[in-house]
């Protein structure tokens, strides 16, 4: 117990070190307080030669993640949204779950028996987020030494993947699909489906978790409710599928309560458990050899592939449907990518128009990833 106590008490003082580090050091706020937090933790992992309770940590720290993230989800502003960013991103969350189905077909000679679980988490990865890839690669029971690879690739395969979604994307589309006209009616009137969990300068603080008491509590429940209905359908703790479904669903349905929504800070500490998830998916990387860097090299040739051959999906069924360029390269990004990097892109594209567009259904992606992954994974088992 003293043992998981102490590292708690280290990943949550490491993180927040990290975060004082990158508000003073612009460079490295650059990165992202994710990025730098998987590197150190890789540093970290040198020092650190029991991974098992490191990884049960990180488990729970995605489990209360997802609420407090979800809180601030105003679900009933998808109205307001214009239909062809909904249909656009409906179709981008479609083209993720066809490629990853059938990447995992292709991939099954390199991955082996990991194949079907590599791939759901993926796909949850490029709907939602990190927060996903960790929630259904742990619920699938995806080893913790293949997670750790998947997060190091990506800091690699992502990175590539917003150069090639920057410059090269953006001419391309343009030139097969129709172009997109500015209206009033693209943008919603407000930002509160994201700004009300929102606090005010958006920094976590740890005050803010005796301050935000109701929603602490919310989660806490919400995640010992759905951890007792997993065991009690599969009599099995180690079987999270329905766990994470359950979490995922009872946040939605919290965020529907408008104290729980309007309540600041929820996403700033969501955040913060994430980037401690992402310290402690670095504490669990372990170096094997040869082996270990051609598998890393795998996986990042297969993440830049199945982005790209996503958004080649999602760009053809633009096309038939007849989508504008615009709205199909914002809602792909909201979907492969993190909100972070909403603005910059829309940069690129040389259109702000559709910055609060993207950055809503990034947030989105939260909701539905979970879904996507486990639908895949479970089609995947089916098929073969």
């Amino acid at each position: 117990m003293e043992k998981y106590l102490f590292l708690l008490l280290f990943i949550v003082a490491a993180t927040a070190f990290i975060y004082f580090i990158c508000s003073k050091i612009k460079i490295l706020g650059t990165f992202g307080t994710s990025g730098v937090c998987f590197a150190a933790g890789v540093v970290l992992s040198f020092f650190f030669n029991d991974k098992e309770p490191i990884s049960l940590l990180s488990d729970w720290f995605v489990c209360f993640a997802i609420p407090l993230m979800l809180f601030s989800i105003n679900i009933k502003k998808l109205k307001d949204m214009a239909t062809s960013s909904v249909i656009s991103f409906i179709v981008a969350c479609a083209s993720a779950f066809i490629v990853c189905t059938v990447g995992g077909l292709i991939f099954r000679s390199i991955f082996s028996d990991d194949t079907n679980k590599v791939m759901a988490s993926l796909s949850g990865l490029f709907v939602g987020g990190q927060l996903n890839m960790a929630a259904i690669a742990n619920a699938i029971q995806l080893p913790g030494s293949e997670l750790s690879n998947l997060n190091t690739c990506y800091l690699v395969a992502g990175g590539g993947y917003l150069i090639f979604a920057c410059i090269i994307l953006p001419p391309v589309a343009r030139l097969i699909l129709p172009k997109y006209v500015s209206s009033d009616s693209e943008q919603p009137e407000d930002m509160s489906i994201l700004s009300s969990g929102k606090g005010g300068d958006g920094k976590f603080s740890l005050k803010m978790i005796l301050d935000k008491w109701l929603v602490v509590l919310a989660a806490i429940f919400i995640v010992g409710i759905s951890t007792l209905v997993s065991y009690l359908i599969t009599h099995n703790l180690q079987d999270a599928i329905i766990q994470m479904l359950a979490i995922t669903t009872l946040s939605i349905l919290f965020s529907l309560i408008p104290k729980i929504r309007e309540t600041r800070g929820t996403y700033e500490m969501g955040n913060f458990l994430i980037d401690m998830f992402c310290l402690s998916m670095g504490m669990m990387f372990h170096f094997s050899g040869s082996g270990t860097i051609s598998s890393l090299f795998i996986y990042i040739v297969a993440m830049l592939a199945i982005q790209v051959m996503i958004v080649g999906l999602h760009i053809l069924i633009a096309r038939i449907i007849k989508i504008d360029a615009d709205t199909t390269l914002i809602t792909s990004a909201a979907s492969i990518l993190s909100p972070a990097f909403i603005p910059p892109i829309a940069r690129f594209m040389k259109n702000q128009d559709l910055v609060a567009i993207g950055l809503i259904f990034s947030i989105f992606g939260f909701v539905v990833a979970n879904y996507v992954g486990f639908g895949v994974y479970l089609l995947l088992n089916l098929i073969a």
